[in-house]
């Protein structure tokens, strides 16, 4: 058979089996069952479906992760299923790290699983162990979501051994050093962020954290408005003398 003709049959084989999995999991949540009914195929099905083709069918996984995140944004799902696709592409492909770094970002601010997160994390830096881009996100996570200024820094030293890892941990230990509150230093590493990916769906998640963070700065200075005090009227009686 035609190595073109193949791929596109393994594209056509992989998306078909996913269709049916997502139907399945509408009917399935339409009659009240459980959410845990899978969005993808379980992840033996899909090593043998790819039929070798395994960077071809993370691209097929990757495309449905994409388009499930984009329905959550839409408001059409709650990213029940996402860390399943995110498990999907890491295991075909463990070398896209890509997927590593926008799925444990996503699962980090919009389901608010931290160790989720990280462990997608630990699990791209083992199998990048050359690339800085993993540590450096734990590093960036564990501060922004968990607060913890420690864990953090030893993270980005970890990146920061890595080759080309070097100046960017170094700015993110700086902005950890600067000791701002820690609203002000997330809202500087999100701004980053921001500036330097080239991916738009980390845009999107850094521009919408910069905006929540920036309402909390507001709310908090408010808070910290000192009230006016009306000083009490002296008491005194009809003739304006003092009791």
């Amino acid at each position: 058979m035609n190595t073109a003709v193949l791929h596109a049959a393994v594209f056509a084989a992989l998306a078909g089996s996913v269709t049916v999995a997502r139907q399945a999991a509408e009917r399935g949540a339409a009659e009240g069952l459980p959410d845990r009914v899978a969005a993808l195929p379980a992840l033996p099905f899909l090593e043998v479906a790819s039929l070798g083709y395994r960077a071809a069918a993370a691209d097929v996984c990757w495309l449905q992760a994409v388009q499930y995140y984009g329905e959550h944004r839409q408001g059409g799902n709650q990213l029940g299923e996402f860390e399943h696709f995110v498990a999907a592409v890491n295991t075909l492909d463990p070398q896209f790290e890509h997927a590593h770094v926008f799925g444990a970002v996503v699962m980090a601010t919009e389901r608010n699983d931290l160790d989720a997160a990280l462990d997608i994390l630990r699990r791209g830096a083992r199998a990048n162990p050359g690339s800085p881009l993993c540590p450096f996100e734990m590093g960036f996570l564990t501060y922004v979501q968990g607060g913890d200024p420690d864990a953090a820094i030893a993270y980005l030293r970890l990146a920061e051994q890595r080759p080309r890892g070097r100046e960017r941990a170094a700015r993110f230990v700086a902005f950890l050093s600067r000791k701002l509150g820690r609203l002000e230093t997330a809202w500087l590493l999100w701004a980053d962020i921001y500036r330097t990916t080239r991916d738009p769906g980390m845009r999107i998640v850094a521009a919408e954290s910069m905006r929540k963070l920036e309402k909390q700065l507001r709310e908090q200075s408010r808070a910290a408005e000192p009230r006016t005090i009306r000083p009490e009227r002296a008491s005194r009686d009809d003739s304006g003398a003092t009791p």
